[in-house]
């Protein structure tokens, strides 16, 4: 591997106030002798072909979360507006995937919702963080079958909190015993 040539990289970074900021640095294209191919040098938090840090992408993904429009973040960073689209679906797809991977809580509420719109939903809460966990439709063992089947780091349950929507505001004891099934170590706590 050997230095070929050099250039000067641009990468639009994350605001300073309210100053939009760039980085210029050099980098170098580089020549592979083994392969005889040319590739440029990477740095870490700029993907290939980007001009922007990952940094940036991820302020604009929350300004937009926060109901700043497209048209405003793509006149503020000077980007055009599926630029801001694209960033925003990378970043909404990477917390997705962080999502996926969040071992279930240890102490865990179960609550149950009726709307006339969408019927039964189970919410599954984080107790002990004071977070919701998930939410899932359905309240019948059928519904919620598959769900708890494929749910990751059950066995991590020790107390299991159930709350419904009823008019005595208790879970049925058909549904008590199904989540016993489930959480087999948790003890079952009903209100």
């Amino acid at each position: 591997m050997r230095k070929k040539a050099s250039y000067t990289r641009t990468v639009s970074h994350e605001l300073i106030g309210h100053r939009r900021s760039l980085l210029r640095f050099k980098a170098y294209k580089l020549y592979c002798n083994t392969c005889k191919r040319y590739g440029n040098q990477q740095f870490p938090g700029i993907n290939k072909h980007q001009r922007s840090t990952w940094r940036l992408q991820a302020a604009v993904f929350h300004d937009h979360t926060r109901g700043i429009s497209q048209k405003d973040l793509a006149q503020q960073f000077k980007k055009g507006k599926a630029t801001i689209e694209r960033w925003y679906h990378r970043h909404y797809q990477e917390q997705a995937r962080e999502l996926m991977n969040t071992p279930c809580p240890v102490v865990l509420g179960i609550y149950e919702h009726f709307s006339r719109k969408q019927g039964f939903a189970t919410t599954l809460c984080d107790l002990k963080k004071h977070k919701i966990f998930d939410i899932v439709k359905g309240r019948s063992e059928a519904d919620l079958s598959s769900y708890l089947a494929s749910l990751v780091g059950k066995e991590r349950v020790k107390v299991v909190c159930g709350y419904s929507c009823e008019r005595d505001h208790r879970l049925s004891p058909s549904v008590i015993t199904y989540y016993c099934a489930v959480f087999t170590s948790g003890e079952i706590i009903t209100k």
